[in-house]
């Protein structure tokens, strides 16, 4: 490993931190300094010390030296937030949709139509609200109604 003195800067594997020598005092002081600060090359700062790649997160190797590694998958309360998300703005607009046809309803009272539409999107509402999101990803949602 090339010397590092110029740019004093540590990794933790542990932490998942980098660490400016300089500071080190501070860290002592507030008892903070990682037990694995492992001094790194400009290059590695440069390379690791920035946003990583798409589905990568930053890690330690072996060496406690940065690196990228594959990013692990979300966990499932994820999918399932994504999925509630998901269904709450159906719901909003398939309250919306409803609303349209029973003002329309109530300017053209007596039209068939205007009621098949609404019990399609009566039904479409129902099993949304049944739907187990907990299943999230692996979900099928149901059609909208065409408007």
């Amino acid at each position: 490993m090339e010397n590092n003195t110029d740019l004093n800067i540590y990794f933790s594997a542990s932490v998942i931190g980098f660490y400016p020598y300089n500071d080190k005092w501070m860290y002592d002081r507030a008892g903070s300094w990682p037990d694995d600060a492992t001094p790194i090359t400009m290059e590695e700062y440069e390379k690791y010390n920035q946003q990583p790649p798409d589905g990568y997160v930053l890690a330690g190797d072996e060496n406690g030296h940065p690196v990228w590694i594959d990013a692990p998958p979300p966990p499932h309360e994820y999918f399932v937030q994504l999925a509630n998300n998901d269904r709450f703005k159906r719901l909003t607009d398939a309250r919306a949709e409803m609303l349209k046809i029973f003002m329309a309803d109530s300017l053209a009272s007596d039209d068939t139509q205007v009621r098949e539409r609404a019990e399609l999107w009566r039904d479409y509402v129902d099993v949304l609200n049944e739907l187990d999101t907990d299943k999230a990803p692996d979900i099928e949602w149901p059609k909208a109604p065409k408007s």
